[in-house]
């Protein structure tokens, strides 16, 4: 019941008021007065918007494609929730598949708990992902593969699809070539014997019988006892190491370091 009062009964009696009843309104009026009604319910019972988690993953092999047969390729994957909040995507785990011909040997990054390591080709390492913020958060790893066949290795991860809006997204591979590699051998030649203070010359020579190019060459010559070093270092002797490194140009295969 709503009370209404008249100014004119004001006017007329000072001390007297009314009471009217108000009705529902009638034909277009009670349209949309009904619908003025539903709206007021509707934004009072809604609920609030479900969080909503989208991880996605990407995986690069970049600067290691191709990589040599015996080395170890590098791996970079990041996950990522592209759901938008207000709160973060609750932790998860992430699967890794080892390709057969390798040894995945270690990771690192904000991805942790990787096990079990080192695990060989055919093998699944499974790890923690953390809480991640949502819209664009991210979480990393670093992987170490050690390839030992030439051919083409393809490692995939994944992250488990409950939960997700976008399953579709939830699984990545990279494929990386793998070569032949380098075939590095040294050969040494010297004389048999020497009288005591005489100089001795030895010759160290180191080639690749290929296919694939090497850089970086270090040899190591431990200089035996009784001997001292006069070319090319002078300083090195008495069973210490005479270390020669490579000039910076890659030695192809067939050419020989001396």
């Amino acid at each position: 019941m709503l009370t209404i009062w008249s100014e004119k009964s004001f006017r007329r009696e000072s001390n007297v008021n009314r009471r009217y009843q108000v009705l529902p309104p009638r034909g277009r009026f009670q349209s949309i007065f009904t619908s003025f009604l539903l709206c007021i319910l509707f934004l009072v019972s809604a609920p609030a918007h479900a969080q909503n988690v989208d991880w996605l993953l990407n995986l690069d092999d970049t600067g290691f494609d191709p990589t040599a047969a015996g080395s170890t390729a590098q791996y970079n994957l990041t996950v990522t929730n592209n759901g938008f909040g207000p709160a973060d995507a609750p932790a998860t785990t992430l699967d890794i598949e080892v390709p057969a011909s390798t040894q995945l040997l270690s990771t690192s990054g904000t991805v942790t708990g990787c096990a079990p390591l080192p695990a060989a080709g055919g093998s699944t390492v499974t790890c923690n992902v953390p809480a991640i913020a949502a819209n664009g958060g991210t979480a990393s790893l670093q992987l170490d593969l050690e390839v030992s066949q030439q051919g083409s290795v393809v490692l995939t991860a994944s992250v488990p699809d409950a939960g997700d809006t976008d399953p579709a997204n939830n699984s990545v591979s990279e494929t990386t070539t793998v070569t032949q590699g380098a075939d590095t051998r040294i050969d040494i030649q010297g004389p048999a014997t020497a009288a005591s203070g005489s100089t001795v010359t030895y010759d160290l020579v180191v080639a690749n019988d290929g296919p694939d190019t090497v850089s970086d060459i270090v040899v190591d010559f431990p200089i035996p006892t009784g001997l001292v070093n006069v070319s090319p270092r002078p300083d090195v002797h008495l069973g210490a190491v005479f270390t020669h490194a490579q000039s910076p140009d890659p030695l192809r295969p067939a050419p020989r370091l001396s």
